[in-house]
C-alpha cells in the first residue's frame, strides 16, 4: 500500500493538471468565440458602411450627370441668346443705317425743291395779333383786324424768336417774310386768359336813415 501511495498521488496531481488545462482551452474557446462573433459584427457594420457608400457615390454620380447636363443645356441657351443679340445688333443697325440714308435722302429732296413748293406749305398761315392771341379769338389776318376795331384795340403781331429761319410749320408769329405786317414788336411768351365780359351796372339803392330817438323827457 505505501509503495502505491506515490504513484497514486502522481496521477491524482496529472488529473488535476489535465482539468486545469481543460478549463483553460475551454476559457481560451469562450474567449475566441467572443472575438469571433465581435469580428462577424464588426464585418457586418462595416459591410453597411460600404453600402451606405456605394449608395452615396451612385447618388453622387447621379447629381454629376444632372449637372452636366444642365450645364450643356444653359450652354445651348446662352449660345441661343448670342444669336439672338448679334441679330438684334444686325437690326439695330440696319434701322440705324435705314434712317441715316432716309433722313439723307429726305434733306436732299427738301434741298432741291423750288422756292416757290417751300413756300407753298405756308399758303394757309395766318399771323394771329396778340390780343387774339391772348384771348383766342379767330384772327382775320388784317392790319388791324376785325376784333381789334371790334373792341378798340391796337392791332399788333409778336415777333417770332426764329425770325429769320424759323422752322416750325404753319408758326402764328410774325416772320421775316411777312412784309405786309407793319406793326411787329417783341412780345415774349403771350398768356391765355378770358376775355372779360361786361356786366350789368349795380343800382344803388339809398340806405334809410336812422333817426336818433332821445328817450325821456318832461
Amino acid at each position: 500500500m505505501n509503495a502505491n501511495a506515490p504513484q497514486t498521488q502522481s496521477l491524482e496531481e496529472q488529473l488535476k493538471a489535465a482539468h486545469t488545462e481543460i478549463a483553460r482551452l475551454k476559457q481560451e474557446q469562450v474567449t475566441n468565440n467572443d472575438i469571433y462573433t465581435m469580428n462577424v459584427l464588426k464585418t457586418g457594420r462595416l459591410k453597411r458602411e460600404l453600402e451606405r457608400a456605394g449608395e452615396q457615390r451612385i447618388g453622387l454620380l447621379d447629381a454629376t450627370m444632372a449637372l452636366s447636363f444642365k450645364a450643356v443645356e444653359l450652354r445651348q441657351e446662352i449660345e441661343s441668346l448670342k444669336g439672338e443679340r448679334e441679330s438684334l445688333l444686325n437690326r439695330v443697325r440696319d434701322v440705324k443705317e435705314d434712317g441715316f440714308n432716309r433722313g439723307t435722302k429726305r434733306k436732299a429732296d427738301s434741298n432741291d425743291l423750288e422756292p416757290s413748293t417751300k413756300k407753298s406749305k405756308n399758303i394757309d398761315r395766318v399771323v394771329v395779333c396778340i390780343f387774339c392771341f391772348k384771348y383766342d379769338f379767330t384772327c382775320d389776318g388784317g392790319e388791324p383786324c376785325q376784333h381789334c376795331v371790334k373792341h378798340g384795340r391796337i392791332c399788333k403781331r409778336a415777333k417770332c424768336d426764329m425770325f429769320e429761319d424759323c422752322q416750325i410749320p404753319n408758326c402764328t408769329r410774325a416772320h421775316m417774310d411777312d412784309t405786309n405786317y407793319k406793326n411787329v414788336v417783341f412780345a415774349g411768351r403771350v398768356p391765355k386768359a378770358k376775355f372779360p365780359q361786361p356786366g350789368k351796372p349795380r343800382s344803388r339803392k339809398p340806405k334809410p336813415r336812422k333817426e336818433n330817438r332821445i328817450s325821456g323827457g318832461p
